[in-house]
């Protein structure tokens, strides 16, 4: 993409393996995506949206409802499911993007997915800076009243790179979705320390 390079770290994991990593932008997944072919997470809102929407049904994404328990429940099925398959699957357990100055807790529930599969985890840190600089490039984070395109805008007209930094893979066995999530959230942060 124009203006973006992708920097990889660490060794990835072969699937079936669930990718957690921070959210910091619309561009976290076609970023991954370049790596490696992956399904992903998303709320089901991300289906209408311009471009972004397009590209995420393209991938396969599962889509959740989060307001609604129910659609919660066949999200993990159907993750389990595609984990059982062999696949590599992407969630952004945050809930939401944020500046990419820091990590904003897990929300553990889709984490059950892995451990019914008994499938590994893997730890991702999702780091965008400046080419120039080196510094944190919050020009491509999408927060709060940015709009879609002018979010695309600001990142593909900016110099950025994207390191993309895979910690070991985990084992869910005898795990719960609670400690899985509060482990794997300080392995994100120390990923993005690094």
């Amino acid at each position: 993409m124009a203006g973006v390079s992708i920097e990889e770290t660490g060794r990835r994991a072969v699937g079936p393996v669930m990718l957690v990593s921070n959210h910091v932008s619309w561009l976290d997944m076609i970023a991954i995506q370049c790596l490696c072919p992956t399904r992903f997470i998303a709320k089901s809102e991300v289906r209408a949206w311009p471009v972004i929407g397009a590209i995420a049904s393209r991938l396969g994404t599962i889509y959740i409802d989060r307001q609604s328990s129910r659609s919660a429940a066949a999200a993990v099925g159907s993750v389990a499911a595609h984990l059982r398959a062999g696949e590599i699957v992407v969630l952004f357990p945050e809930g939401t993007t944020t500046d990419g100055t820091g990590v904003q807790p897990f929300r553990g529930s889709l984490l059950q997915a892995p451990i019914d599969a008994q499938a590994r985890v893997q730890p991702v840190a999702l780091i965008y800076r400046e080419s120039d600089t080196g510094l944190i490039c919050r020009r491509a984070s999408y927060t709060g009243s940015d709009g879609l395109l002018e979010s695309i805008w600001r990142t593909v007209s900016a110099r950025v790179t994207v390191r993309i930094a895979f910690g070991p893979a985990l084992d869910t066995d005898g795990q719960n979705r609670r400690s899985l999530a509060l482990s794997l959230h300080s392995q994100v942060e120390e990923l993005r320390a690094s």
